[in-house]
């Protein structure tokens, strides 16, 4: 019997490299000057409260509650020590229904006390100390089957580390839950 654990998605951040320098300014004067692109994703200035995350599931799958989590995991440069955030998500609303799925829209479950606080204020001092951190992204959570004729496509899951900024997609383009776990989804457990 397998026991089952936390599905973890994960986004580098030299990926994010690539989104920070979209974000060019027009040939114009500073007090005029509009980015071409919108703001990239900024996850060590978010405003915790502000962080959703958006999980498409196909038809018949649903969430274990409690079983989700932000989890971002920074360190001050390669060969340095990684320090991690780690919080709990929680249903912000009921699942939307999408064309062959639902939406979960997830958001932190207690910002006001959220590890993602003290490991921006770290992220912080090694940017004052002239250090380049490397980070990385994960949404981890427990699927379940609320059907048992559960199908293994859409799947989407992604980030937005604030209204004005862009969703940071976790997930490629016609990705599916039977590719992400490795299982197809009449193997997972009933949903509570």
């Amino acid at each position: 019997m397998t026991q089952d654990r936390p599905t973890g998605l994960r986004r580098a951040s030299r990926p994010l490299a690539a989104l920070v320098s979209a974000a060019l300014l027009l040939a114009a004067p500073p007090a005029t000057a509009r980015p071409l692109f919108p703001e990239p994703p900024r996850p060590f200035a978010a405003d915790p409260a502000a962080i959703t995350v958006s999980v498409l599931l196909p038809d018949g799958i649903g969430l274990i509650p409690g079983s989700a989590a932000l989890v971002l995991t920074a360190s001050g440069g390669p060969g340095a020590a990684a320090r991690q955030a780690r919080d709990r998500l929680e249903q912000a609303g009921a699942p939307e229904p999408v064309q062959g799925g639902m939406r979960f829209r997830l958001r932190l479950a207690t910002p006001q006390a959220a590890e993602l606080t003290q490991l921006q204020a770290t992220v912080r001092g090694w940017r004052a100390r002239g250090l380049q951190p490397q980070s990385a992204i994960e949404v981890t959570f427990i699927p379940c089957r609320a059907r048992a004729e559960a199908t293994g496509a859409p799947f989407a899951l992604s980030v937005r580390f604030a209204p004005s900024v862009p969703a940071l997609a976790l997930t490629a383009p016609g990705a599916t839950l039977q590719s992400a776990l490795g299982r197809a989804p009449a193997e997972l457990p009933a949903c509570p």
